[in-house]
């Protein structure tokens, strides 16, 4: 098994030290390679040696080749084919092997350009005709992982349809292959062999490729089909449409930060409805508290949108900490879907802090809600909420997926096809990687949110990329929804067949209002609603009055009211809220005896406990609201009242419950300030380590180290020796060895007399005394 730390090539005349070559590096170099490799300097490392033991790791090297573009990778595969893991190459070699095996054109100035970003990366390192690669490199690539010289690439849309028509036994290859890597061994690859038998027709199909007479390989885009991931073309050089689309254009920008912001607006309204729907009816959820098909179907009925959007609403509103999963009061035997503290304030702020949020939340947003439904490894169905259903990759993979349209300038439009290539040129491995369709799904919730608009990046996409602290976020999405929103405005229009246009987008108390008054018909930027018996029944049952509703749209309409508004409102008016009710528990009361009557005669006065106390007085056990809605039920409206006689609204508030700890992806950035940091302390401690060197102690490293400690442990000698643990720390400690075999040292602690082991892979240098 390959170790987590692999050894330096041994150092000679011709082959370079990785650690040498790290010490010779100038100022500009280091801080370019701390910058292109940050990880390496959490917590900043003390001198070269815990610094190259730290570039060495698997894990660093992953990392690092995660963010190399197609190119780039393409030229470490040259690298590879030339031996560099083992001997040295030049890079002009390197940069011309490149040119020449690559499937399409490359400029060698881009090849010479994609070598020397290797080195920057201390992926090669050496001498520009003496370059050696880092042996744990191409190991870290995912299996079948080739961008030069496949003759049979088995890519094309039909791939998946020519794999599902496989007889068992070309089948059984395949999948034996992607489980095993990728390249397999049999003496069916020969160009005269059988035929008949499954590998040769599988290379005629092109589904495998011929390594050798003894080695076959399969094909990336085979590999990808058949693990599920997303398939498509690599390119190796950037859209010319992202790298040369020409300079900024404002006045697309303008349109598509118009457009988006209609978009987004909607969006936010739809989050909006969600957040008081589940405020007013907080949602049991099954036991293991993720959100049921009952649950959904209520929750698309009441919102009237599809169930797949009702999952994608409560992903953003959930990871906007806006609604959250838990116990309410009273509700302790089950978890409840229901607002949180955020929502009170949220739902109150300016329309601008609003759709601020939500974008927030749709950036940091976890949740995979579109496989809901699907099933999941063990073949169960995957619900909302619970462990299939999260990613916590998703926000990287997002930013990712949305990085092609920020790089062009501004007002430049990409399409699908050229955003989705410019994805996997920049992002490779992420790409290759990801399940089939993700991509796809994640720019169409960019498109949904108003992020992206007609194929440009909006000024709010801008922002989440350019970010340089989640601190400032907030404030900044803010500013920028502010200055490009349209104002609010107070004034509707009403129209005689009782439809109602809002101009522009209207502040959160008079839209909350205007909800309740009528139905929405028609959203964006200039809504229109309808007002109809039903919407100003709602209304009057939720407490207004005729009289108040009257004023409220006078107040606010430009012009006159209607006069078939006025009569409906007086009409209705008459025939609501003649019944009083009043908590003593509740009560019930009434000028008119017959109307109390009526009540009475109705199984629902039984249901709610009415006891009469006089001919125009009931009093029940129960809550007033809930004696209302019970008399509702039944038709039988009746408005509530405080001690004065004055109709108010009893609705309950809204139970809260604690938001979920989900936080906004951390920016792409490194702290200069750190790098510095970093530089110095580096220098510093290869100071201090000559300083140590000049008085009387031996420094041994590479492979050195090995003979030095076999030479100790034969003699008996205490050595002092330099080790780096699994996340790149460095420590000292003082051992005599005792054995050195099978990769790891065994040695006794002098002070205890302990017996401890360590790798050969974790010691950096050997110290005598």
């Amino acid at each position: 098994m390959a170790s987590d730390f692999p050894p330096t090539t041994a150092p000679s005349p011709d082959t370079p030290d990785f650690r040498t070559w790290l010490a010779n590096l100038g100022d500009v170099e280091l801080t370019a390679l701390l910058r292109a490799r940050p990880d390496v300097i959490h917590p900043i490392p003390p001198s070269i040696t815990p610094l190259a033991g730290r570039l060495q790791l698997r894990a660093s090297v992953a990392r690092a080749l995660r963010g190399l573009s197609t190119l780039e990778l393409a030229a470490l595969e040259a690298a590879a084919d030339l031996g560099a893991e083992f001997s040295p190459v030049s890079r002009a070699d390197v940069a011309e092997a490149l040119v020449s095996r690559a499937p399409t054109p490359v400029d060698p100035a881009l090849a010479e350009g994609a070598v020397d970003t290797l080195v920057t990366h201390a992926l090669l390192f050496g001498e520009a005709d003496r370059l050696l690669l880092v042996r744990e490199t191409m190991s870290m690539l995912p299996a079948s992982w080739r961008l030069l010289g496949e003759e049979s690439p088995g890519g094309g849309p039909d791939t998946a349809e020519r794999i599902a028509g496989l007889e068992p036994g070309q089948r059984k290859v395949l999948d034996t292959l992607v489980a095993g890597g990728g390249l397999g061994t049999t003496r069916d690859a020969a160009i005269d062999a059988d035929p008949s038998r499954p590998i040769p027709q599988l290379i005629e199909a092109g589904l495998l490729t011929r390594v050798d007479a003894n080695h076959v390989r399969l094909p990336r885009h085979v590999s990808q089909v058949l693990r599920g991931t997303e398939t498509g073309d690599y390119p190796l050089v950037p859209s010319e449409r992202v790298t040369g689309g020409g300079g900024p254009d404002p006045d697309a920008q303008r349109r598509a930060d118009e457009s988006g912001a209609a978009q987004g607006l909607e969006a936010t309204r739809t989050v909006r409805r969600l957040v008081e729907y589940v405020g007013d009816h907080p949602l049991a959820l099954n036991k293991d508290s993720t959100l049921g098909v009952r649950a959904t179907g209520q929750i698309a009925r009441a919102l009237d949108v599809e169930r797949p959007e009702v999952h994608r609403l409560i992903a953003v509103a959930t990871a906007a900490r806006l609604i959250g999963r838990g116990e309410l009061p009273g509700h302790e035997e089950s978890s409840h879907l229901a607002p949180t503290r955020y929502a009170v304030e949220w739902l109150e702020a300016p329309l601008s802090t609003q759709f601020a949020r939500v974008i927030a939340g749709w950036w940091a947003s976890p949740w995979q809600y579109w496989r809901v439904g699907e099933k999941d490894d063990n073949g169960a169905t995957i619900r909302m909420f619970d462990d299939a259903s999260r990613n916590d990759h998703l926000p990287h993979r997002r930013r990712l997926v949305t990085q092609p349209y920020v790089r062009p300038a501004e007002g430049i439009a990409l399409t699908r096809a050229e955003a989705m290539s410019d994805f996997r040129f920049t992002s490779p491995l992420a790409a290759s990687t990801a399940p089939a369709g993700e991509a796809d799904r994640l720019l169409a919730e960019a498109e949904w949110m108003g992020v992206t608009a007609g194929g440009v990046a909006t000024t709010w996409l801008r922002t989440l990329h350019a970010a340089t602290e989640t601190s400032t976020l907030l404030t900044e999405l803010e500013s920028d929804a502010a200055e490009i929103t349209p104002a609010e405005v107070d004034r509707i229009i009403i129209q005689a067949d009782l439809t109602v246009l809002a101009p522009g987008p209207l502040p959160a108390a008079m839209q909350s209002e205007m909800e309740l008054l009528a139905d929405l018909e028609s959203a964006g930027l200039a809504s229109v609603y309808r007002v109809s018996e039903t919407t100003l029944r709602r209304a009057l049952d939720a407490g207004r009055s005729a009289g108040e509703i009257g004023s409220w749209l006078a107040g606010h309409a430009l012009g006159e009211i209607p006069q078939s508004l006025s009569y409906l409102l007086e009409d209705l008016g008459r025939r609501h809220g003649h019944l009083r009710g009043g908590a003593a528990l509740s009560y019930l009361r009434s000028e008119e005896p017959a109307l109390l009557d009526a009540v009475f005669a109705a199984p629902a006065a039984e249901t709610a406990g009415l006891r009469r106390l006089a001919p125009t007085v009931a009093v029940s056990t129960r809550r007033l609201a809930e004696v209302l809605e019970l008399l509702r039920e039944a038709g039988i409206h009746a408005a509530a009242e405080d001690e004065h006689g004055a109709a108010v609204d009893i609705r309950p508030e809204p139970p809260v419950l604690p938001a979920e700890k989900i936080r906004l992806p951390e920016p792409q950035l490194t702290d200069p300030a750190r790098i510095d940091a970093a530089v110095k302390a580096i220098r510093r401690g290869e100071s201090e380590r000559a300083g140590a060197g000049t008085a009387g102690q031996e420094v041994f490293t590479g492979s050195e180290s090995l003979s030095v400690l076999q030479a100790a442990a034969r003699g008996g000698r205490t050595v002092r020796i330099g080790v780096v643990d699994k996340h790149g720390q460095s420590t000292q400690v003082s051992v005599r060895p005792m054995t050195v075999t099978g990769g790891q040292v065994d040695a006794v602690d002098p002070a205890t007399g302990r017996v401890q082991r360590f790798p050969l892979h974790r010691i950096t240098q050997v110290i005598l005394d």
